[in-house]
């Protein structure tokens, strides 16, 4: 008795495990193309410069930004009703290149991740801009802002 009441409840856990990860677990979604470390500056030591992140839906504001950038060469051209660019300006930069990507939960909240693009110990916050592309399906927000539709 004393084993079937244990074997019940070690069956009742498992059937439980099964249902817990899918209402938690995220999803790493890798961009298709990056561009890591452009244009890297300083705040020379004084007040932390503002940390971007910014969502590109539309060729005409890509070009922008690649212009903004000093990019070599013309911008790829990308389908953007399923693509998304997503610029990110940040201390230390991002590095996509191992890790990195959007974090998107069940309900399509996606969360820019990934290590850190260079380190420099100084005294002063260095910063670099990261551009991805990430396919749109299943993301409908990145870092808490809506998702436009894209042109």
């Amino acid at each position: 008795m004393r084993y079937a009441l244990m074997l019940t409840m070690l069956a009742e856990f498992l059937a439980g495990q099964g249902d817990a990860p899918a209402k938690t677990e995220k999803l790493v979604v890798r961009p298709v193309l990056w561009w890591s470390d452009l244009k890297r500056v300083s705040d020379g030591g004084g007040a932390p410069l503002l940390s971007t992140i910014t969502c590109v839906t539309d060729p005409k504001a890509f070009v922008k930004e690649w212009d903004r950038l000093g990019l070599k060469g013309t911008p790829p051209r990308i389908n953007f009703k399923e693509y998304v660019a997503v610029v990110v300006f940040r201390v230390a930069g991002l590095d996509f290149e191992a890790n990195g990507g959007l974090e998107v939960d069940p309900q399509g909240n996606a969360k820019v991740i990934g290590p850190d693009a260079f380190t420099i110990l100084t005294n002063a916050g260095w910063y670099s801009t990261t551009i991805g592309v990430f396919p749109r399906r299943g993301i409908s927000a990145i870092d808490g802002r809506k998702l436009p539709a894209g042109e």
